[in-house]
């Protein structure tokens, strides 16, 4: 059997707008070098899948010219990997997009060939309800987003072991990079909490803030579960966020690894208005925050348990091992 491995080389020339940090690009490396150790009988080939970001066209569209070839065409190429038996063509693919489902569904061989989905997330049918599609998948677990951020994150943890200045903030601390959906509603309606607009480019900077903080929270992004659970997990800080829809290979249970925050994902049947959903959410935010905030010994529980998880399952080689070890070959035959 021979076996082509699809995927997007860390390549500076290749690579645009910063992508070489995205930690995925580094893990798809090790998954494919520990392919070849692991199974010495069998050849494999390397192939460097880059076709750009098709994130403004529809892979659906004839605009594209030409029919769409998951191997050659994708909307964020360095988000998937595929492991394919080159004599029947059958393939895994791991998604690391959050629209993965979107992604996947546009392949025309999917449901002849493709034998297994593995994602991380993004495997829901829109972003306001976090639904859950009906395609089939194995779910992996959150590994850290940024290459070597792991490095920035054990530094504060274990200088906050030493020094112990971490504080329960006045307000609910978040930062994004654009605002959109319940973000863009709490940065205009809501200043219970302390919502800051702007990446910052230095990862230091960015991990610090949320290292002072005891709690912290995460809000929904497109993928459902944003990178801030693993960087809060890391960090030894406690986690506060509602139910995920998605789960994870390994279960991130509420009020155990996170503060789960009681509130339940939009229906447009059940809520109608978003404003007045958004409003409920932002209030079940800050009521938990309330309740919670002055029990230390809660917030301890969680933020152990948490960097437990971490450090079990988002570390770039605990989620590498994981993952190799859902992934059997055998079943491309």
């Amino acid at each position: 059997m021979k076996i082509n491995l699809y995927y997007e080389f860390p390549n500076d020339d290749a690579l645009i707008n910063g992508s070489i940090q995205a930690n995925w690009v580094h893990n798809f490396v090790k998954i494919s070098n520990r392919l070849i150790e692991k199974y010495p009988h069998i050849e494999f080939e390397k192939k460097f899948r880059w076709s750009g970001n098709m994130s403004s066209k529809n892979p659906w569209s004839p605009d594209l010219g030409v029919p769409f070839d998951k191997n050659t065409h994708a909307s964020i190429s360095d988000t998937i990997f595929i492991i394919e038996n080159d004599e029947n063509k059958k393939y895994f693919v791991i998604t690391m997009w959050d629209k993965g489902y979107y992604e996947l569904s546009s392949w025309s061989d999917l449901e002849e060939k493709c034998v297994e989905v593995f994602a991380h997330a993004g495997m829901h049918i829109d972003d306001l309800t976090y639904k859950i599609s009906d395609m089939r998948y194995t779910p992996l677990n959150m590994p850290t987003i940024m290459h070597g951020e792991e490095i920035i994150i054990n530094d504060l943890y274990y200088d906050n072991l030493k020094q112990d200045k971490r504080i329960i903030p006045e307000k609910l601390f978040f930062q994004t990079g654009r605002l959109y959906l319940f973000r863009e509603y709490v940065y205009n309606n809501d200043k219970r909490f302390n919502l800051v607009v702007g990446y910052d480019r230095d990862m230091k900077t960015w991990l610090n803030k949320i290292s002072q903080n005891k709690i912290n929270i995460d809000i929904n992004c497109v993928a459902e579960p944003s990178g801030r659970i693993s960087q809060i997990l890391g960090l030894g800080t406690a986690l506060m966020r509602p139910r995920l829809n998605h789960r994870f290979h390994n279960d991130l249970i509420p009020n155990h690894h996170y503060i789960l925050v009681e509130h339940e994902n939009y229906d447009n049947e059940i809520h109608g208005d978003m404003m007045t959903y958004y409003k409920s959410l932002s209030n079940a935010y800050i009521q938990t925050f309330e309740k919670v905030k002055n029990d230390y010994e809660f917030i301890e529980f969680i933020s152990r348990n948490g960097r437990e998880y971490w450090e079990n399952y988002c570390l770039p080689e605990k989620w590498v091992e994981t993952t190799l070890g859902l992934i059997n070959l055998e079943k491309l035959k």
